[in-house]
């Protein structure tokens, strides 16, 4: 390990700032490849040297460690768990392809782009490319581009140490990124060369976020406890006279499927989401807004994930005249 460690060394070129190139394999040409696993390659990181070799054991560790960290460096690793394809989004019509904060695990520690945050790692976009899609082609392309077919590589430099608990870690600044399938051999992103994708897409669902009303209707995008990319979406049908139907859905992959539905006898009626912790969703339906003379009525829903799917965990109906129990006000509160 160590004499790896000092041969890269010697052919460690700094990286010039990632704005002045042009794409993943420029910046990549400069970067020195991490040979082999690389988790026992970053070992010295995290290494704690005890015993009656702890002196030598520690000598060498900073060593390595120096090395780590004046170096940068090419990562190349199965992108399952640490790329998203998706869901669909029926309104754009097209998938994104979407690598969210690098989270890699060691036995030891982590690897991470972001500290923790009260405990929790941030989870940002660092990169992603959209592509149009027609529906009738949305099961194959889906299918092709399984994140068990796609490889991540990234050009990463190391940065500070951070504990959380019983955690530790370290961070890494990425300088670009790639996203390829390794069985077609095409590159689905590359950070530094991928145009904007078009306007409209789905936005993260980080606080309240009203996604349907009389005025328009919204798509979310929410990620489960598991990992799993979930997007959020509205149908309205048709029922008797004026009455609307709204019905939630939730796509995971290519295929809609219903949450709930609503009845909406009124103008007003909206429907709201709102994330409750890492493992749930509330659903809040209007269906019918406060007025001088009525002080309004709605629905709200609790929707827990467990298992790979949602679960009502619970329900209350009211109006504004009544007082709705802790669970609706407070993310904190006890559900019974």
């Amino acid at each position: 390990m160590r004499y790896a460690l000092l041969l890269l060394l010697a052919f460690a070129i700094p990286s010039s700032p990632a704005e002045a190139q042009r794409s993943f394999a420029q910046v990549a040409d400069r970067a020195s490849e991490i040979p082999g696993d690389w988790q026992r390659f970053v070992a010295p990181l995290f290494e704690r040297c005890e015993g009656r070799e702890a002196r030598a054991c520690e000598a060498r560790r900073r060593r390595d460690e120096r090395t780590l960290r004046t170096g940068t460096w090419l990562i190349s690793v199965p992108a399952a768990g640490l790329v998203e394809v998706g869901p669909y989004e029926f309104v754009r019509e097209g998938f994104v392809v979407r690598v969210p904060d690098l989270v890699l695990r060691t036995p030891n520690g982590w690897l991470t782009t972001a500290a923790p945050e009260d405990g929790v790692l941030p989870v940002n976009v660092l990169a992603e490319r959209f592509f149009v899609v027609p529906p009738d082609r949305a099961e194959r392309f889906f299918g092709r581009n399984d994140p068990s077919r796609l490889r991540l590589r990234a050009v990463i430099r190391m940065g500070r140490a951070w504990t959380a608990g019983a955690q530790r870690g370290v961070t890494i600044s990425v300088d670009a990124i790639q996203v390829y399938n390794e069985s077609t051999g095409d590159v689905l992103v590359d950070s530094l060369s991928d145009t904007a994708a078009p306007p409209g897409g789905a936005e993260r669902l980080a606080g309240r976020m009203q996604v349907w009303d009389n005025t328009q209707l919204r798509e979310a995008r929410w990620r489960a406890p598991d990992g799993t990319p979930v997007l959020f979406s509205m149908r309205v049908e048709r029922g008797e006279g004026e009455t609307k139907i709204p019905v939630l859905l939730e796509t995971r992959g290519v295929v809609a499927n219903e949450v709930v539905r609503f009845m909406a006898p009124c103008c007003d009626a909206s429907l709201a989401l709102i994330p409750r912790g890492e493992a749930g969703v509330l659903v809040i339906f209007t269906e019918r807004r406060p007025s001088a003379d009525n002080p309004g009525r709605g629905h709200v829903l609790l929707l827990e994930w467990r298992q790979g799917r949602f679960v009502e965990r619970a329900r209350w109906e009211g109006s504004n005249a009544e007082a709705p129990p802790s669970w609706v006000t407070d993310p904190n509160a006890a559900v019974p």
